[in-house]
């Protein structure tokens, strides 16, 4: 088409085929027909399309609720985080204080049957007290875990919700 020594009428959209090839545009705008000496580049430089700083400012403020939502988002996560943490750590806490008197319990039954064989009545005494004492800590660490893991989940829960 550069080569071509005639006139050419292009109707497009395409901005890259508006570039390359035109130096006089009839723009038609909101019900307007005008026509430009020049490229559309130079059009859109020195006249450019009504409404445009509009959709500008539209565009700004769309940009602006999105980075504001963005923000926000990024502020309940981190509110989120904040309630969840401490009872995340609670619950790995809990769990090792479980897991360390449930070996040991597991210890003290063994040797409460290895003393019940070898007829260790002091041992079997001192042993069947601990072993009781031990499975009592376990039932209020369950509990506690049961707790703090529905409050865990409870806040977990209204913030997905959100």
């Amino acid at each position: 088409l550069d080569s071509f020594g005639g006139a050419v009428m292009v109707v497009t959209h395409n901005e890259m085929y508006l570039n390359a090839l035109c130096n006089r545009l009839i723009v038609l705008d909101r019900g307007k027909v005008t026509v430009f000496e020049g490229t559309y580049s130079e059009f859109l430089e020195k006249v450019g399309w009504e409404g445009e700083d509009e959709n500008a400012e539209k565009e700004q403020v769309n940009a602006n609720s999105k980075k504001a939502a963005r923000q926000e988002r990024a502020a309940r996560l981190e509110e989120k985080n904040k309630r969840v943490k401490p009872l995340k750590n609670k619950i790995n806490q809990l769990e090792k204080e479980i897991h360390a008197l449930e070996t040991t319990l597991k210890q003290e039954n063994e040797d409460l049957v290895a003393a019940a064989t070898t007829g260790d009545g002091t041992a079997i005494a001192r042993l069947s007290k601990t072993v009781k004492e031990n499975q009592v800590k376990i039932n209020a660490l369950y509990e506690d875990l049961f707790t703090v893991t529905e409050e865990h989940d409870t806040v977990c829960r209204e913030y997905d919700e959100e």
